[in-house]
């Protein structure tokens, strides 16, 4: 079990701890408030949250910690929290945590009576075990059994050693008559004589086969000479190989993808014209209106200067404004004139109705009436003077939209014709803006044409060369297609394998044609590669003609040889060999077992509660069967007398090892506690020991004295539980090793001791223990660290906020 990754992300005043997990001797170190203990917290209930109810004291933080634990055992890696803990994935249970995989400074300290060493031995189960020995040994007396297995005993009688020759009797006659029944000893004679005849005939029939199967290698041998022969023809007619081959398909793949590549540039080709017809196109007309309105431009021109000069005299001030308020003062000018000679005669009118009256004339009527006439005559003159101002305009007016219609504007008033040659002179630099982008854009579609069709001329081109190479290749192997000349590469590589094989089963069957005569593997495998095929040729050829010489057919064909048939009768022939042998020494055999067995039976000294009297009343094999059966009576007699105390026995027995097996493991001499106190003692001990009847531990010193624990000094006891512990955890792994978590558990120990707990954790680290060792001592994370090669990781004090 291994600690891959041990983060406390946030547990109290603790925040962001992650100590590294080596399989080796790691040291945490950190002076004392740095977060070591809160951090072995935080890790044990990470590990297995109901951890909790197991510590005493209990949890300094009162809230979960915040973390992710990753193990792995052997092969398996598992990640903890979300509801998975250590003891969903490992035998290691809350309780085995807090007591045996942590061990803190604190925990060393044992109790001074002999309660505690009881629960550390109950631990690994009670112990109550002198009952069972009474009990048990009540049963060895009456079943005649030996203490420790069980077996039948030589108490009284010599019962244990008659069964034990009853059986070995029984069992020898029993598998003596079981193989004379199958081998037939009665009829032994007989059966020799048949298998003397059956012999004569399979050797013959054995002789046949072989002589047929020489002949049969032979003519395989003659086949596979005529299929390197018309192998190796083929091979020389056909000058192809796979690598022209390869480089055929490359020149097709090529010119495919030139092809490809016309027919890419044949489409922009088009598109580009097409685009190249539009934009030449699109500037004819541009320049077709810009031609138009150029045409206009000087009488537009003049147009321009007609309509000042017409604003001029109008108004000195010029514009529309002063037109429309010389239109206003001429209209104020007749409307004077008519005003005042209409006050002109109603002031008469008025100055004659009193001169009838007899009044005389008025003067304030005649004064009305002059001012009256006076006004209409100043009017009158102004309106005149304004009038011929106002025809000479109109004339200008009428002179200037004749201009205006002669230079192309369809106006009808004169304020339409600055409308008008605005629009035109925007127009015109309109037209000749677009004129330009047509021109440039006509340029650039013009160039990608040519580039275009440069780059087509250079397809067209490699697409010939690779064509053209593509077929001189062909032509010159004399073939019309690729498919064509890969078949005849096939045909030659088909041949060569063909070749190969017939050259490997020759120089099997007839031997290495080379000079020096080998046949081996690796000479074999040479052959087909050798470029003197005729010789080669030549050489099986002999070979083969001495081979058939020196076989004497005498009638016998090939055919005739069956591989299963030749196995089978040689085959045949050793069973029969080997059957004659053993009728032959079974017959000598018999007579010497009868005797045996009958000298056997004679010697038995049986108990007296046994009734049987087994004798041998027939020299036969009936007469050896009921023999046996006799012997058999006589031996569950006496077993049955034992069977029921055997059975109770080993019911005690199982109770009692369940009892014991811990604590022994635990407390045994030569077992780990003892070892592990032995080294952190220096060798002043050398071994710890349980006494389950006074339920107290003891030790023993070098010079053999035994010593209570309570006798031990403060820090011999502490390496004592330290040991005691160490047994523990590697009980609950179940002797694997695993992790241990260690927070100063050699505070008070001196220099001396405090290196043996060193060797002690280095060699639990070589054996393959994860150790993590939090301590705040200087000495341990330099000097202990230097001399054990240890890791060595730093803490800081812990920032707790105001």
């Amino acid at each position: 079990m291994r600690l891959v990754s041990a983060a406390v992300d946030r547990y109290g005043p603790l925040s962001g701890f992650e100590p590294p997990c080596a399989d080796d001797l790691t040291i945490v170190a950190g002076p004392n408030e740095s977060g070591k203990t809160l951090f072995l917290e935080g890790l044990l209930r990470l590990l297995d949250p109901d951890v909790t109810a197991h510590m005493d004291p209990g949890p300094r933080v009162d809230g979960s910690p915040v973390g992710r634990v990753v193990v792995t055992d052997g092969d398996d890696r598992h990640d903890l929290g979300d509801g998975t803990t250590l003891g969903d994935v490992s035998r290691i249970e809350p309780h085995h945590l807090s007591t045996l995989f942590v061990v803190r400074d604190g925990d060393l300290a044992l109790p001074e009576t002999s309660a505690y060493y009881t629960s550390l031995v109950e631990y690994l189960g009670d112990v109550h075990t002198s009952e069972i020995d009474d009990v048990r040994e009540g049963l060895l007396e009456t079943g005649r059994l030996t203490a420790s297995r069980l077996d039948l005993a030589d108490r009284e009688y010599d019962t244990k050693t008659a069964k034990a020759d009853a059986d070995a009797l029984a069992a020898d006659i029993e598998a003596y008559v079981e193989r004379s029944t199958t081998d037939g000893t009665d009829d032994l004679a007989r059966r020799r004589r048949a298998l003397r005849a059956e012999r004569r005939s399979v050797a013959t029939a054995l002789e046949t086969q072989e002589t047929a199967r020489e002949l049969a290698t032979l003519d395989e041998a003659a086949s596979h000479l005529e299929t390197y022969r018309t192998a190796t023809e083929t091979i020389r007619s056909t000058d192809v190989d796979r690598e022209t081959l390869d480089e055929l398909r490359t020149l097709s793949n090529d010119a495919e993808h030139a092809s490809g590549r016309i027919t890419e540039l044949d489409d922009d080709l088009d598109r580009k014209r097409t685009a190249l017809d539009r934009h030449r196109n699109a500037v004819d007309r541009t320049r077709d209106r810009r031609t138009e309105l150029a045409q206009r431009e000087a009488a537009v021109s003049n147009v321009e200067a007609a309509l000042d000069d017409y604003r001029e005299r109008r108004d000195p001030s010029g514009g529309d404004e002063a037109t429309e308020a010389f239109d206003s003062r001429l209209a104020l000018r007749r409307l004077a004139t008519a005003a005042g000679l209409v006050g002109a005669g109603i002031a008469g009118g008025v100055s004659a109705l009193v001169a009838t009256a007899g009044g005389g004339p008025g003067p304030v009527a005649a004064v009305v009436a002059g001012l009256a006439l006076a006004v209409a005559v100043v009017a009158w003159a102004s309106h005149r003077r304004l009038a011929a101002r106002a025809a000479e305009s109109s004339a200008d007016e009428a002179t200037l939209l004749r201009a205006a219609r002669d230079a192309g504007f369809d106006v009808d008033e004169v304020t339409e014709i600055p409308v008008r040659i605005r629009a035109y002179r925007d127009e015109l630099d309109g037209v000749r803006t677009r004129v330009r982008e047509l021109d440039e854009r006509v340029s650039q579609t013009a160039d990608r044409v040519a580039e275009l069709e440069a780059d087509r001329r250079a397809a067209v081109e490699e697409r010939d060369r690779l064509r053209a190479e593509l077929e001189a290749t062909l032509r010159d192997a004399d073939v019309d297609s690729i498919e064509a000349y890969e078949r005849r590469v096939e045909r030659v590589e088909t041949a060569d394998r063909r070749r190969s094989n017939a050259a490997v089963a020759l120089s099997t069957e007839l031997g290495d044609p080379d000079e020096t005569g080998s046949t081996g593997a690796a000479d074999r495998e040479s052959v087909a590669a050798s470029p003197n095929h005729g010789a080669k040729i030549d050489r099986w050829e002999a070979a083969l003609a001495d081979r058939r010489a020196a076989v004497d057919a005498d009638g016998i064909e090939p055919d005739a040889y069956d591989e299963a048939e030749h196995e089978r009768l040689g085959s045949r022939l050793d069973d029969i060999d080997a059957e004659l042998a053993d009728v032959e020494a079974a017959l000598d055999d018999h007579r010497d077992r009868l005797d045996a067995f009958e000298r056997r039976v004679g010697d038995l000294s049986l108990p007296p509660f046994v009734d049987s009297a087994p004798s041998l009343q027939a020299r036969t094999v009936d007469g050896l069967r009921a023999v046996a059966d006799e012997l058999r009576d006589v031996s569950a007699a006496i077993e049955d007398n034992a069977e029921l105390s055997r059975k109770a026995i080993e019911v005690l027995d199982e109770m009692r090892d369940a009892e014991e097996r811990k604590a022994a493991a635990l407390f045994a001499p030569d077992g780990p506690a003892s070892e592990t106190f032995a080294h952190l003692t220096d060798g002043r001990y050398a071994g710890v020991a349980y006494d389950p009847d006074a339920e107290t531990i003891s030790v023993e010193r070098a010079d053999g004295a035994a010593l209570p624990a309570e006798q031990l000094s403060k820090g011999t006891r502490d390496q004592l539980y330290f040991a005691a512990r160490l047994s523990l955890a590697r009980q609950v792994l179940g002797g694997r090793p695993g992790f241990l978590l260690l927070d100063d558990p050699f505070l008070a120990a001196d220099r001396t001791r405090l290196r043996n707990g060193f060797e002690t954790l280095r060699t639990l680290a070589d054996d393959g223990w994860q150790v993590l060792y939090f301590t705040a001592k200087p000495e341990v994370s330099e000097r202990m660290a230097d001399e054990f090669a240890c890791t060595v990781h730093e803490m800081e004090p812990l920032s707790v906020p105001d």
